[in-house]
């Protein structure tokens, strides 16, 4: 049979959980499907785990590289239409592939995307669920993306040309690589289909989470945000040179006053996160922002107008760099006693992604 949907999944020290993972594609009421296990050169269990797959579980081993590369390496291998990509430590509901497969078909879209939740695990192997996040129809998916729009990246289903027209996985993307290839895609006009009903479960697990590690620490913080300001520029030169493109013109894909707005939006709302990390990337950004936009940026709010006019503007970096620490020592303290995850549960319920 051949294959019309290719789940990758890449794994990296992932005995703990890739079994499920697995089995959760096994038991898909869609059965037209190949899995494949790209081992990015994992040193624990996984290597001998995979090996009690057969048909239609296909395997691939090389060294450490990434999940972007072990992702393309995959994709490279694939033979179907469809591309699945799920990460090791998370896993599918059995109707997930069946529903969005259809939609694709039905709706001649690139993308189809559903609902999902995540499943909180805890050390004693007690687990929280959090409400289920409805992503909902995007009218306009690039300006939707740049401002943060998010959902698991398990909870997509990909035309497999589409994934390789927009270039693949961003192999020196370290962190957001699923918000840059979801960014690209969008940029290239890819159409994204909506299909409501949860298929997708997003696990998250012990008490060091992404968003608790970059609230926490300082370093992480600031590596966290100017990873986000590296894919947005990334978008905006590529934006810029469609713009002077005859064929992307035609295509209807030039820079839109509505995309250029949302990147404005975004530098405005992470410079506001950086002024107190770093005064000279939040100043770089406010340029970029105004250099940008097609009207005057706005100002930063009341509080911080007054703040800013009776302290001055390194008076207000500090009162900035103070309400951060105590927003990181909240964090903390949460951190410490198990609740760290709460604030993301929370999130999820509103449809929400902790980033900035």
């Amino acid at each position: 049979m051949t294959p019309r949907v290719s789940v990758v999944i890449p794994a990296y020290n992932a005995a703990r959980w890739l079994a499920a993972a697995v089995e959760s594609c096994l038991t898909q009421s869609f059965q037209a499907l190949e899995i494949i296990i790209v081992d990015d050169g994992s040193n624990d269990a996984t290597k001998s785990l995979v090996a009690q797959w057969g048909a239609p579980v296909r395997v691939v081993h090389m060294e450490h590289r990434g999940s972007s590369a072990a992702r393309n390496v995959g994709t490279a291998l694939a033979r179907g239409e469809f591309i699945q990509y799920l990460d090791a430590d998370d896993y599918l509901l059995p109707d997930k592939i069946g529903r969005q497969i259809g939609c694709l078909e039905c709706s001649g879209a690139e993308v189809a995307y559903g609902d999902w939740r995540y499943r909180f695990e805890f050390p004693g192997g007690w687990h929280l669920w959090s409400p289920i996040v409805h992503p909902g129809q995007l009218q306009d998916p690039l300006s939707a993306c740049i401002r943060n729009w998010w959902a698991g990246l398990g909870a997509f289903l990909f035309q497999r040309q589409a994934v390789l027209r927009a270039g693949g996985w961003d192999e020196e993307v370290d962190v957001l690589n699923d918000r840059d290839l979801c960014l690209r895609l969008a940029a290239g006009g890819a159409r994204f289909v909506y299909r409501s009903g949860c298929g997708f479960v997003y696990r998250r697990y012990g008490y060091d989470t992404l968003s608790t590690r970059h609230m926490i620490c300082k370093e992480r913080r600031r590596s966290f945000l100017a990873a986000h300001v590296a894919i947005l520029e990334k978008l905006e030169a590529a934006l810029v040179s469609s713009e002077k493109s005859a064929s992307a013109v035609d295509a209807g894909l030039q820079f839109r006053p509505a995309v250029r707005q949302a990147l404005v939006d975004m530098y405005v709302s992470i410079a506001a996160a950086f002024r107190p990390l770093d005064s000279g990337e939040y100043d770089k950004l406010r340029a970029k922002a105004h250099a940008l936009s097609l009207v005057p940026v706005p100002a930063e709010g009341r509080c911080k107008r007054l703040i800013s006019r009776m302290l001055g503007d390194q008076g207000a970096a500090v009162v900035a760099q103070r309400q951060w620490e105590v927003q990181r020592a909240l964090r903390l303290v949460l951190h410490w006693v198990g609740l760290a995850m709460v604030a993301d549960w929370v999130e999820a319920g509103l449809g929400r992604r902790s980033t900035l």
